[in-house]
């Protein structure tokens, strides 16, 4: 479900989303794909681009940018977990019940449930 036609209409999406960006720096999309329910534990600083599609029950941190990059825009399956400061772009897939680790640069697929972060140097930690 797209968050604007979760809001029923332009006014009430304009009306969320304003005040989403106006409180706590967080800014999805209105074409993004949410499916079912998501957690914003504290959702200050989070930018949803416009063509990411996000699982239900996926929690995302303080911090994390997901977007456009190499090949489109991501797709998080259900459960996922991003957590802070963290950065997933380009068209890639992060599999059911995976994590990304605070800090961690993501622009390649992630298997189902498991745990990508980012060492010192850049280095991808599987």
């Amino acid at each position: 479900m797209r968050l604007a036609t979760a809001a029923k209409s332009r006014a009430s999406y304009v009306f969320i989303r304003s005040a989403l960006v106006r409180h706590f720096s967080c800014d999805i999309a209105a074409t993004a794909e949410i499916a079912g329910a998501i957690y914003l534990p504290h959702p200050i600083g989070i930018v949803v681009g416009a063509g990411v599609k996000v699982g239900n029950g996926a929690r995302i941190y303080q911090g994390v940018t997901i977007g456009m990059g190499r090949g489109g825009y991501p797709t998080l399956g259900e459960g996922v977990t991003v957590l802070p400061n963290s950065v997933v772009v380009g068209g890639i897939s992060l599999g059911d019940r995976s994590r990304v680790a605070a800090g961690a640069f993501v622009d390649a697929d992630v298997p189902p449930g498991a745990t990508v972060g980012r060492v010192q140097g850049g280095r991808g930690l599987a």
